[in-house]
């Protein structure tokens, strides 16, 4: 995860409401002359934004994505917007003319029409100073020819360099092409996520209150390269992943299989700080596995009564980790 990221995932709870209270079903990438391709339904963010912002739902569950269209992308930058110049296929000259094309059938000659033109208005070749009296007996015309200034060569087509409108820097044909999709929300995935976390958003924004860095339902790569999802992930001031925090109903039947998923993917991701919510409190026996593997568990009768407790022991580790820093 960069640090650009981090800002703009925080944002991730207000936009998930956003998208719940307009109904939005589906994302599709369109043009806007002045700004180029963009989702529309999304509240205004850069496009490159926009991508990463629709990647993060897809890993999550919220949204499905399906191919749309394909766009240019930087290779350096990333950036969608370029500014396209012609060159020379043979000696790489942007010094490039384009015009109609005559063809001398006697000859072979190829240069442009108004090459051929005298001051009489007859049609004159230059290479063997013969009169072109008829088109498709002696002469013809090709289309559309460019001619390098600096080289003299004729050719039907040139090459292309794309020079990015974002860094400035300039690739050939092998600039990278990006599929674009559309994007259809998981109408149901929305609502339960929703409503199993918002207790976390409260947490969210106590924590960026002291300065906290955190990310609701964030994902983690494993070792195994598998991306794993938690319901909250903390950063340190590097904006390394330090803490992951989960929840668990601890009246649900799958209770025993829910701490064992925590506890694989913490290994997984080799997190070293874990927290688990329990509402209301877990086994006892399942409680001892926890703590055997460092996890941190959290009793409360609810979801909302556990905001503070929450806030305050991730403050205390939080801070133990910078002070050893």
């Amino acid at each position: 995860m960069t640090t650009k990221d981090i800002p703009y995932k925080k944002e991730l709870i207000k936009a998930l409401i956003n998208i719940q209270n307009k109904n939005t079903t589906l994302f599709e990438p369109s043009f806007e002359c002045g700004l180029g391709f963009i989702y529309k339904e999304t509240d205004s963010h850069r496009f490159e934004d926009q991508i990463r912002f629709f990647e993060h739902l897809e890993k999550i569950g919220i949204v499905k994505g399906q191919p749309s269209s394909s766009v240019l992308k930087c290779n350096f930058c990333n950036s969608h917007n370029f500014c396209i110049r012609p060159v020379c296929t043979f000696c790489s000259s942007s010094k490039i003319i384009r015009g109609i094309a005559i063809v001398h059938d006697l000859c072979s000659n190829i240069d442009f029409d108004f090459k051929y033109m005298g001051s009489d208005g007859r049609l004159i070749c230059e290479k063997c100073n013969k009169e072109l009296k008829a088109i498709g007996v002696d002469y013809s015309k090709t289309g559309y020819y460019y001619k390098c200034l600096a080289c003299k060569a004729m050719f039907p087509s040139v090459d292309q360099q794309y020079m990015c409108l974002g860094c400035g820097q300039i690739s050939n044909q092998d600039v990278h092409l990006q599929q674009l999709c559309s994007y259809k929300v998981d109408v149901e995935k929305l609502s339960d996520l929703l409503n199993e976390g918002k207790y976390l958003f409260s947490v969210v924004e106590e924590l960026d209150r002291i300065g906290i860095k955190s990310i609701f339902s964030d994902t983690l790569k494993g070792i195994s390269k598998i991306q794993h999802t938690f319901a909250l992930v903390v950063y340190d001031k590097d904006n390394n992943p330090t803490l992951v925090v989960d929840t668990i109903e601890s009246d649900d039947i799958s209770e025993e299989t829910g701490i064992f998923s925590f506890i694989g993917r913490c290994l997984d991701v080799k997190i070293p700080n874990k927290i688990l919510i329990a509402i209301p409190e877990i086994k006892e026996s399942l409680r001892e596995l926890a703590n055997s593997q460092g996890i941190i568990v959290i009793d409360s009768e609810t979801k909302d009564e556990a905001i503070l407790e929450i806030v305050q022991t991730i403050a205390q580790i939080y801070n133990k980790i910078e002070i050893v820093k």
